[in-house]
């Protein structure tokens, strides 16, 4: 007969399974305010919305209870151990999304230091261009925050293109890149000025115009903005293989590259997954491709945020989750595509369409819609059919919501919150 003892060895690793997460509750329409959610579920069986438990995070368990934001993000957060990094706007001017002057650094006791981004991304781009500011959100690889800047490239009329700094979060001093650059510049790393569709399929199109055609109010010189840079994921694959995913929102594409700090001529696109246009030398809209999916039937997407890698479980595929704002629905979706990198000197020429980056992938609507930020990372086992996942609902101000693919879902939301995304959290 089993002892008690026994019985309990045997019932522990069921318990064991249970995994607790404190998530933060922050974005910039929330002022200085910054809630705190807990998540509870059973990591090998959570199959349903209705198996989590959404409520608010008890204080006495929170480690970051005691701090206090002072000043409002712009637009997110990382937690890094017992240190969580928020961008702040500072100094920076206010834009669609952008612009962060100041990364703060808040030990669990509240208290916090602070990097200037005004001086320091000004000083790296100054041979450049005099505008040129920290954006939208940042993520942290050993000790080394990869951050997202916007910047006027001249070579664009002074559009706003994109681009990644690296700074070492212990010495303050900017990482260079493999090739010896200050930072990775997409239009000069990424770019092509070519309008025809064969040639924007491993390149991204750039064109130089005046004409703004994208979202939110002009800029400093009225410039176009190409293309609303977001999301950025610095990761390691299964088989150990260092690289990069960005999302713009304006392309509507996750895009899949090689780690330029960690390649000599890295940088190199081997996926993308989105509806990103095609346009004239003169930005007028002529087409768009279909990456990584069937054509999309109920018209063009409207902006993506924000990139999730992770691994199942379950039969050890790995995907990249992402956050759509519209698919021509009328709510939002996210979507959770497998990775699967593609070399461009690998395809032969007669070969070189849209279908080079087709994958397997999984969709889902979400119970709300919103034009700006969001995004998604799945949990549990990941099992196709009983997909879960946490989502942030961005500029819908519908806090932290949890759906899954029967159809259930389950959401915290005690201020309203604009949370940007649903990255910031730490597990118990």
């Amino acid at each position: 007969m089993l002892s008690k003892l026994a019985l309990f060895t045997l019932l522990l690793p069921s318990a064991l399974a249970t995994t607790s997460e404190v998530i933060a509750m922050g974005g910039a329409g929330n002022g200085a305010n910054l809630d705190w959610a807990s998540l509870t579920y059973d990591e090998s069986s959570v199959v349903s919305a209705s198996n989590v438990t959404l409520t608010a995070a008890p204080k006495a368990s929170n480690k970051f209870s005691s701090v206090s934001l002072d000043g409002a993000l712009q637009l997110t957060a990382r937690i890094a151990g017992d240190k969580m990094y928020a961008y702040m706007s500072g100094d920076a001017p206010a834009e669609s999304g952008c612009c962060a002057g100041i990364l703060r650094a808040f030990e669990t006791d509240g208290s916090y230091s602070d990097t200037d981004l005004v001086e320091l991304v000004s000083d790296l781009f100054s041979e450049v261009t005099d505008w040129a500011y920290a954006t939208h959100t940042f993520d942290i690889v050993d000790g080394v925050a990869y951050m997202m800047i916007q910047y006027e490239e001249p070579s664009l009329n002074n559009a706003k293109a994109d681009a990644i700094v690296a700074l070492d979060l212990e010495t303050g001093e900017v990482v260079k890149t493999a090739d010896g650059d200050s930072y990775f510049s997409f239009f000069e790393k990424l770019a092509t000025d070519s309008t025809a569709a064969v040639d924007t399929i491993f390149s991204i199109q750039h064109y130089a115009t005046s004409r703004r055609r994208l979202q939110g109010p002009p800029g400093p010189s009225g410039s176009t903005e190409e293309w609303h840079g977001n999301g950025i994921l610095p990761f390691t694959s299964v088989d150990g293989t260092r690289l990069f995913a960005i999302t713009h929102r304006t392309m509507n594409e996750c895009v899949v590259m090689s780690d330029p700090w960690q390649t000599v001529g890295g940088g190199r696109i081997l996926q993308r997954f989105g509806n990103p246009g095609i346009y004239s030398s003169s930005g007028s809209s002529t087409s768009s491709h279909v990456f990584g999916m069937e054509d999309v039937s109920s018209g063009n997407w409207n902006g993506m945020h924000n990139a999730y890698y992770a691994v199942s479980p379950t039969d050890g595929r790995e995907s990249i989750t992402v956050f759509v704002n519209s698919n021509g629905g009328s709510s939002s979706a996210l979507y959770e595509f497998d990775l699967k990198l593609v070399s461009e000197d690998s395809v032969l020429a007669g070969d070189l369409d849209d279908s080079v980056f087709d994958t397997a992938y999984r969709t889902l609507e979400l119970p709300f819609s919103t034009g700006s930020q969001g995004g998604a990372r799945p949990i549990g086992p990941m099992v196709d059919g009983k997909n879960v996942y946490v989502v942030a609902g961005g500029g819908s101000n519908t806090g932290i919501t949890v759906v899954s693919q029967d159809g259930e879902s389950m959401n915290y939301n005690p201020s309203s919150s604009s949370v940007y995304d649903p990255f910031v959290y730490y597990t118990l």
